[in-house]
C-alpha cells in the first residue's frame, strides 16, 4: 500500500500537470519554465545516506548488508580511503570522480559541471563520473590510484557503485565514508561537513565496546546538521556481550542529550540470510529494524518534504495565473469601481517594472551583502587560521620538530579542515541570513528553497604539500664529528699551551679537558640543529597556512559569486513573473470593462470556476511568505 509521502506526492503530481496546462493555456512561458523545473524536482528522488563511524567498525560490510551485495570492498587490508557512494542503476556500473589538475580546469569564472569541487558536491552529484572496471574498484578505494590510473586525470574524490536493488530503488544513496585516522581526524571533519548535504546518518560502532568519548561527541556536533540519525552496532554475532553493549549505548546516548534509536545488527546473518532465503535468519540479523527506520523516517519524510516543496511552487504559480481572472472578475462584479481597480493594477504594474531594473532596492541589498559576505568570510578564515598558526608556533617551541614532525602533521592538517568547513559553514548560514534579507526587501513572496551546496575542497586541501622535509641524514655522524673536533682541537690547545708555558699537562688531564670541550661542542651543534628544525617548521607551518588561505578564500569567494548569480537570477525572474502577471490582470480587467452584458454573465461563470481550481492547487501564495 502507499505511504503518506507516496499518496501525497501523487497529489502534487496531478496537481503540478493541471497548473501546468493552465499556465501553457495563458501563453506563461515563464511560469512553464518553473514548473518544468519542479516536475524534475519531484522525479528526482534521491535520498543521500551518509555511513560514518571510526575505522574498521564494519561500515562498509554495513552498506553490502542492506543492499544485500558485496559492493563495497571488505577485507583484513583494505581501508577504505576514498568516499564510495552506492546508489541505482539498470545496469551494475562502476564510476569514479575526479577533481581536475589545475592545468586541466578551464579558464573562465564558472566551470563547467563537473569540473569544480564546489558545483560538485562530496556526494557525487552533478557529475556523471567516468566508468572504471570493478576489477579497480578496490584499489581506488585504497586510495592506490589517483590520477596515475586507467581512470581520468585529477585527484580522485570519490567512487560511486550503481546496481539495481529494491531498497535503492526508492532513491536511497549511501556514501561509506573513510574511516581512517578516526572520528577526531581531519576525515572526521570532512564527514561532518557534508553532512548538511545528507538526508540521514547512519553512524556505525562494533559490539567489542561501548561508545566512546570521541564516538558521543561526534555524534553531537553532527546532530546539529542532520537530524535523522540512527546508531547501529555491528559484530553482534563476533561478541557474546553485545546485548549490554547496546544498552550501555543507549544510556550514554540518553547521558549526552542524544535521542538517536540504537539498531543492533550482524551482517554476516544478513549475507547468510540472503544466501540461504531464510527468513528467520534475516528477522536475527536485526537488518528489518535497520529497514525500516530507512523507510519511514528517510524515505517517507523526504518524499514529504519534496512534495511540500513542489506544492508551494505549484501554489505560486497558481496565484500568479488566477489574478487575471481575479481581476475580471472583480470588474464584472463591481463595475463602478472598475476605474479604481485599473489604477490600481497600473500602479501594481509600475512596481513590478521597477523591480526589474538595475537599480531596485533588492538588487543594492543583494550587491551590498555579497560585498560584506565576501569580507566578513574571509576574515573568519584568517582569523581561524591565525588561531592554528599560533597554537601550531607553540608545539614547536615545546619539541624537536625533526622528532616530533610526523604527529605535528597530522594534528595541523585537522585543524586546518576544521577551520576550513567552519569557515564554510559560516558562509552558508550568512548566506541563508542574505536570501532572507533580499526576500524581504523583495516584498513579495520569497520564501521558495534556495540551496546552497558549498563543501570543502578536500582534494585541493589534501594536495597541498606541507613541507618540513626533516630528512637528518647524517646528523649522528655530523654530531659526533663535531664533537671529535672539539675534542681533538681541545687537545691541540692545551698541549701547545703547555709547550709555550713551559708546564708539562698530563695526557689523562689533557684528555679530560678535552673530553669536555667536545661535549661541550656537542651540545651546541644539537642546539643549533634543534634552532634550525624548529626555524623550519614555523616556516614550513606559515607557508601551509598561508596556501590555504588563499586556496579556501578563492573556494569561498567563487561560492559567494555563485550565490550572488543564483539569489539575482531568482528574483529577476520572479520580477519578469510579476510584472508580466499584474500586465495581463490589467489587460483583463480593461476587456472586462468593455463586455456586454450579456456576455459578462458566461465570463464571470468561467473566472468563478478557473479561480476556484486554480485556488485548489498547491499551497496557497500566502503560506508561501517569507518567514
Amino acid at each position: 500500500a502507499p505511504g503518506v509521502a507516496d499518496v501525497a506526492g501523487q497529489k502534487v503530481a496531478i496537481e503540478l500537470a493541471t497548473c501546468l496546462a493552465k499556465a501553457r493555456e495563458q501563453g506563461r512561458a515563464d511560469l512553464v519554465d518553473r514548473l518544468e523545473a519542479a516536475r524534475r524536482d519531484l522525479a528526482d528522488n534521491e535520498l543521500a545516506v551518509v555511513v560514518a563511524g571510526e575505522y574498521k567498525q564494519g561500515k562498509s560490510t554495513l552498506v553490502n548488508g542492506i543492499v544485500q551485495t558485496e559492493v563495497c570492498p571488505v577485507d583484513d587490508d583494505v581501508v577504505t580511503a576514498l568516499p564510495t557512494i552506492v546508489r541505482y542503476g539498470a545496469e551494475p556500473t562502476a564510476l569514479v570522480h575526479v577533481t581536475p589538475d589545475e592545468g586541466d580546469a578551464p579558464d573562465g569564472d564558472e566551470s563547467p559541471p563537473g569540473e569544480s569541487p564546489s558545483e560538485v558536491d562530496a556526494l557525487g552529484r552533478g557529475t556523471a563520473g567516468t566508468p572504471i572496471s570493478f576489477a579497480d574498484l578496490t584499489r581506488y578505494v585504497r586510495g592506490e590510484l589517483n590520477g596515475d590510473g586507467p581512470g581520468p586525470p585529477g585527484n580522485v574524490r570519490s567512487v560511486e557503485v550503481r546496481i539495481d536493488r529494491r531498497v535503492l530503488r526508492t532513491g536511497l544513496t549511501f556514501v561509506d565514508s573513510p574511516g581512517v585516522g578516526g572520528l577526531e581526524s581531519a576525515e572526521g571533519s570532512i564527514v561532518l561537513g557534508v553532512m548538511a548535504l545528507a538526508e540521514a546518518l547512519v553512524f556505525v560502532t562494533d559490539a567489542s565496546q561501548e561508545l566512546t568519548r570521541a564516538e558521543i561527541s561526534f555524534l553531537q556536533a553532527a546532530r546539529a546538521r542532520c537530524p535523522k540519525i540512527v546508531c547501529v552496532v555491528t559484530k553482534t554475532d563476533l561478541h557474546p556481550e553485545w546485548r549490554r553493549i547496546v544498552e550501555l549505548d543507549r544510556d550514554h546516548l540518553a547521558s549526552a542529550g542524544l535521542d538517536v534509536p540504537v539498531v543492533p545488527v550482524s551482517s554476516f546473518l544478513r549475507m547468510r540470510a540472503a544466501a540461504t532465503v531464510d527468513d528467520a535468519m534475516n528477522a536475527e540479523s536485526g537488518y528489518p529494524a535497520l529497514v525500516e527506520f530507512l523507510r519511514s523516517a528517510v524515505v517517507a519524510q523526504g518524499g514529504a518534504a519534496r512534495a511540500e516543496r513542489v506544492a508551494a511552487e505549484v501554489g505560486f504559480v497558481a496565484g500568479e495565473l488566477s489574478r487575471g481572472w481575479q481581476a475580471e472578475s472583480e470588474v464584472m462584479a463591481r463595475p463602478e469601481q472598475a476605474d479604481a481597480l485599473v489604477e490600481r493594477l497600473s500602479k501594481a504594474a509600475a512596481a513590478a517594472q521597477a523591480l526589474q531594473s538595475g537599480g531596485a532596492p533588492w538588487q543594492q541589498v543583494l550587491s551590498d551583502g555579497i560585498q560584506d559576505l565576501v569580507a566578513d568570510v574571509d576574515h573568519d578564515l584568517r582569523t581561524r587560521l591565525q588561531v592554528v598558526v599560533r597554537s601550531g608556533e607553540e608545539i614547536i617551541a615545546r619539541s624537536d620538530p625533526a622528532e616530533s614532525w610526523g604527529e605535528f602533521e597530522v594534528w595541523l592538517r585537522r585543524q586546518v579542515v576544521t577551520a576550513a568547513v567552519a569557515t564554510y559553514d559560516y558562509l552558508a548560514q550568512r548566506a541563508t541570513e542574505l536570501t532572507d534579507r533580499v526576500g524581504q526587501q523583495f516584498q513579495q513572496d520569497a520564501a521558495s528553497p534556495i540551496a546552497f551546496s558549498i563543501t570543502a575542497p578536500v582534494a585541493k586541501l589534501e594536495g597541498i604539500a606541507l613541507g618540513g622535509q626533516f630528512a637528518d641524514r647524517g646528523v649522528r655522524s655530523s654530531a659526533v664529528l663535531s664533537a671529535a673536533r672539539g675534542s681533538y682541537g681541545g687537545m691541540v690547545m692545551f698541549g701547545m699551551a703547555g709547550s709555550l708555558l713551559g708546564i708539562p699537562v698530563a695526557a689523562p688531564v689533557m684528555l679530560l679537558l678535552s673530553l669536555g670541550l667536545g661535549r661541550r661542542a656537542l651540545r651546541e651543534e644539537k642546539s643549533r640543529r634543534h634552532q634550525q628544525h624548529q626555524a623550519e617548521a614555523r616556516g614550513a607551518l606559515h607557508r601551509y597556512a598561508q596556501e590555504v588561505s588563499m586556496l579556501v578564500g578563492k573556494e569561498c569567494k567563487d561560492a559567494l559569486r555563485r550565490t550572488q548569480r543564483l539569489l539575482r537570477d531568482e528574483f529577476a525572474g520572479r520580477a519578469r513573473s510579476l510584472h508580466q502577471t499584474t500586465t495581463q490582470a490589467l489587460a483583463s480587467a480593461e476587456r472586462a470593462r468593455a463586455l456586454d452584458p450579456a456576455t459578462r454573465a458566461s465570463r464571470q461563470e468561467e473566472a468563478a470556476r478557473e479561480i476556484a481550481q486554480l485556488g485548489a492547487l498547491g499551497v496557497a501564495p500566502e503560506a508561501q511568505v517569507a518567514s
